[in-house]
């Protein structure tokens, strides 16, 4: 706790991630899904990893300045983060600064103490990680940027994890040679560190298996989301689900949710809405959204599939809306709601299914409500 406040109080920022942790039967088979836990323990690892890696990456750099294998995390372009200012000024007036990590940091605090629903500050979390760059490992003779922005560290490298990442073993194998060189209480003599250290063949080599390992962490990270949008379509295929939302944005052509249990920021468009909802009037405003239902009487039934039928104009003519109740049963598409407002922050339920080859995110029309 204290090491970690001391590393938020200099600037280190925490940007949100949601992992989804899925409950497999015995064939394998996705029956659910949470978000995975986070504990206190994991916080108090993190922080001792933090501090394994920022010192053995202080002390590689001093013994071979040239040689050593850290990693970087450049500042956010500005035009990234242009959506995320206005999101902050429109919504709480509060404008966010990128000069630094301590001012992001900061502008960060104070946008969390405005905001009174944790889940809209972890939706903003999530966008503010989706407009950072992606950190690289990079050869110290080969590259003038060395600082490591989200964490603010001057030097900073991956030490704590040889079994499942390549780039550690280096690292280890420099520290090593390191503390043959100049002994284990990571103290370096300058004077002891070999003249033309700063470029030579090996810093060369050393930079292309950065290249190398940077597009396997890339492709890695890619890997890990395709596999959790896998299991999802599997899912919700199988077994299609309500799941809780917010609504944190409102843009030209979009209702912009954030789904707490995934980690998503998802896209409803009102247009499609108001047609699969059988709206006879829609009105918007800068902070809500308006559909009076067609009258129960008058609403087209939704189309149920049978079994065996091949008509595909009556399949096209299928009303893709879902009506949930408070239990998620379904309600054949008919409700007694004849009118349905949505305002920003408010908490909707999103219904999910899938054909296995793309997720599709349905507005739910009933257990709406308010999170302010």
């Amino acid at each position: 706790y204290v090491t970690s406040c001391a590393r938020f109080e200099n600037g280190s920022l925490r940007l949100r991630s949601v992992q989804a942790s899925f409950q497999l039967n015995e064939r394998g088979q996705p029956i659910g899904f949470t978000a995975y836990p986070i504990r206190e323990s994991n916080y108090l690892i993190e922080e001792f990893m933090l501090l394994a890696n920022m010192s053995v990456a202080q002390y590689i750099s001093s013994a071979f300045p040239g040689r050593s294998l850290l990693r970087c995390h450049l500042a956010p372009k500005l035009s990234a983060c242009a959506t995320l200012e206005r999101w902050a000024k429109r919504w709480f007036d509060i404008e966010l600064e990128w000069s630094s990590p301590s001012a992001v940091h900061h502008s960060l605090a104070r946008l969390e103490h405005v905001i009174s629903h944790p889940t809209i500050f972890e939706a903003f979390q999530v966008m503010g990680t989706k407009v950072m760059e992606t950190a690289r490992y990079f050869c110290t003779g080969c590259s003038s940027s060395w600082r490591h922005f989200a964490l603010n560290f001057e030097k900073y490298t991956h030490f704590t994890s040889p079994i499942r990442r390549y780039p550690d073993i280096i690292v280890h194998r420099q520290l090593q040679e390191a503390i043959d060189r100049f002994g284990n209480d990571g103290i370096v003599i300058h004077e002891q560190v070999r003249n033309g250290q700063t470029h030579d063949e090996f810093c060369d080599q050393l930079s292309k298996w950065c290249t190398h390992f940077n597009e396997r962490k890339k492709a890695s990270t890619y890997a890990q989301s395709d596999s959790t949008q896998l299991f999802l379509r599997k899912l919700f295929s199988l077994r299609p689900q309500a799941l809780d939302s917010a609504v944190v944005d409102f843009s030209d052509r979009f209702i912009i949710l954030y789904i707490p249990s995934t980690g998503d920021l998802v896209q409803l468009d009102p247009e499609r809405a108001r047609k699969e909802i059988q709206c006879e009037k829609f009105e918007r405003s800068e902070k809500c959204m308006e559909f009076t239902l067609v009258p129960l009487e008058k609403r087209r039934k939704p189309f149920k599939k049978r079994r065996g039928l091949k008509n595909k104009s009556e399949e096209e003519n299928k009303s893709s809306v879902f009506v949930l109740d408070e239990n998620g049963s379904n309600l054949d598409g008919l409700s007694e709601l004849l009118h349905l407002k949505i305002s920003i922050f408010d908490h909707v339920k999103l219904y999910l299914t899938s054909n296995q080859t793309s997720l599709e995110h349905r507005f739910v029309i009933s257990s709406l409500t308010r999170s302010r």
